[in-house]
């Protein structure tokens, strides 16, 4: 029997309608969700388009399928060259077969850790990391590292869905009570993913229920092992150290019918209302000044 803090939790999620997620789908279908649920990143990437240096080399960290790369491709223009970047092989295996069958094939693909980028200095214009920040073990490095590898004149393109924003346990393809992460431990979240796959597995036939069972499972690895708590305020807080980095320009995505609303960027509510940050980074003025 479920512990009763995952018997109401269940009892909560069972009561709201499911949101739009791509769910236990196909690496292409996955894809496909990554490249039509990407409007937001464009509105951002097409906010900086033209400042600072002109927009010839750019990438794409944490590309995941490839879905978001594509659209980013597709914007930029023939002339950019695009690299997209990924710590898992497999991510990067599904995003060349979506390049390839989208007429992609010239987006270069490499394995590497982001807090690490195997680039030169200011090989990059453009820095896009999308849905990636709150993943990364080492996010303060990985944004030294962005600095290190963007042009002197470029800017970074940065989103993330904060830890206490609607979405934030990224368990949502079957808990999807919204702030679950924020009224509920970590081994309540554990348990009632675990119980929700268990009573859907027990409606379908054996194939479909072992499908079930085995996503639930990579949900629950996924959050216990990469969903790192990360604010909107830690973001600021690192920037004011040493990453050599300030924001430009920021934007609150709410979520469903908030999308656009005032409230979302008050203090206080920004980490609980935002479903995704953004931000546009741009080197600091005196960093800025020495790479010139």
């Amino acid at each position: 029997m479920p512990t009763l803090s995952a018997s109401l939790l269940l009892l909560a999620n069972r009561v709201l309608p499911a949101v739009d997620l791509p769910g236990d789908t196909g690496p292409m279908d996955y894809a496909r969700w990554e490249n039509e649920t990407a409007d937001g990143l464009i509105e951002v990437f097409d906010s900086c388009r033209d400042r600072g240096a002109p927009l010839r080399r750019a990438l794409d960290v944490g590309c995941g399928y490839g879905g978001k790369t594509t659209r980013l491709r597709e914007r930029s223009g023939k002339d950019v060259h695009w690299t997209a970047l990924d710590l898992a092989q497999e991510h990067l295996g599904h995003a060349g077969n979506w390049f390839e069958s989208n007429g992609h094939t010239e987006i270069a693909r490499t394995r590497a850790d982001a807090a690490r980028l195997p680039f030169a200095d200011g090989s990059f214009e453009r820095i896009v990391s999308a849905d990636a920040l709150e993943h990364l073990p080492e996010p303060r490095q990985a944004l030294r590292e962005f600095r290190r590898c963007l042009h002197p004149e470029g800017r970074i393109v940065l989103l993330f869905n904060p830890w206490a924003s609607p979405r934030g346990s990224h368990l949502g393809d079957l808990l999807h009570l919204p702030w679950c992460q924020v009224f509920f431990s970590r081994d309540t979240l554990v348990e009632a993913t675990r119980a929700e796959a268990a009573r859907k597995a027990a409606q379908m036939d054996a194939v479909l229920a072992e499908r079930v069972i085995a996503h639930g499972e990579s949900l629950i690895d996924h959050f216990l092992h990469h969903v790192h708590p990360t604010r909107i305020a830690d973001l600021r807080d690192w920037l004011a150290e040493d990453t050599g980095l300030e924001i430009e320009s920021q934007r609150h995505f709410g979520p469903g019918p908030l999308r656009d609303s005032g409230l979302i960027s008050m203090p206080w509510c920004e980490e609980f209302l935002s479903a995704t940050y953004a931000a546009v980074l741009r080197p600091t003025a005196s960093v800025s000044s020495a790479s010139s």
